[in-house]
């Protein structure tokens, strides 16, 4: 569990940040939420769809087929794929704002990354004062969310012609064809339906590309598997995602051409 806490001149003085030698804070998250800037990278490395959070949907990168479990995340902790979603580089800090819509930095008390003595990263200056590298932290973090507000634009854009539309797929585990639910997807069809008023729109808002690069990254849901054979667990997901499953529990659906995503052979 994270435990976020504003950092502050009185609290965090003697104290510095050490980088993570890992990504093991990562590992048990199915999915990662994306802002706009971010996808024209990741389509190129992992697998992107759309999640709903409190009515809004957002794209995401997904990172295993299993809910509790992120397979680009090694057996050794170390990251496995081509690019790492901007939330993780930013781990242990993030944003946040005061009552007088005042920003503040924030750090997981709890990662194990805070530490006194002269290893690491000083948070402030004898001053008082944030050093270079907390700034370039809080300058990162200004303009993710500057990002991801137009990210929620630019999903409200794609949502408002009923492009966004729940992906119904199904993993086939030995024999079995296993559901997966919680995912959404560009509905290409309705896509190219559109008018070309529409498009343009679409096109000046950043919306059409958004779509493009979730659509272009779905050939990349076969590197989970791949993944999978590199986590050296195969029967232990697949017997994981029976019992999702079984529990109604599971939140992932997957693509493939005919609907469904085969590991036949990895099992």
């Amino acid at each position: 569990m994270s435990n976020y806490q504003a950092l502050s001149f009185k609290h965090h003085v003697n104290k510095r940040w050490l980088r993570p030698a890992n990504y093991a804070f990562a590992a048990a998250d199915t999915v990662a939420v994306l802002s706009l800037n971010e996808l024209s990278h990741a389509l190129a490395a992992m697998p992107i769809g759309f999640i709903k959070q409190d009515e809004r949907f957002l794209p995401a990168a997904i990172q295993s087929l299993h809910s509790g479990r992120n397979w680009f995340v090694g057996p050794d902790q170390r990251w496995l794929g081509d690019y790492i979603p901007a939330v993780y580089r930013a781990y242990p800090f993030r944003l946040a704002k005061t009552e007088e819509d005042k920003r503040i930095l924030l750090i997981d008390a709890d990662s194990g990354l805070i530490a006194e003595g002269v290893a690491g990263e000083a948070f402030f200056t004898a001053e008082g004062q944030p050093t270079p590298f907390i700034q370039s932290i809080v300058d990162f973090l200004s303009l993710l969310e500057q990002d991801r507000q137009r990210t929620v634009d630019v999903c409200e854009a794609l949502q408002s012609y009923d492009l966004i539309q729940p992906w119904p797929i199904t993993v086939k585990v030995l024999d079995r064809n296993i559901p997966f639910k919680g995912l959404y997807k560009i509905d290409e069809t309705a896509l190219n339906a559109l008018s070309g008023e529409a498009l343009r729109e679409l096109m000046q808002v950043g919306a059409l590309s958004a779509a493009y690069c979730q659509l272009f990254s779905v050939r990349n849901l076969t590197l989970l598997g791949r993944l999978v054979q590199v986590h050296g667990k195969a029967g232990d997901a697949a017997q994981e995602i029976e019992k999702t499953v079984a529990q109604e529990e599971s939140d992932t659906d997957f693509f493939s051409k005919d609907g469904i995503v085969s590991f036949k052979g990895l099992f």
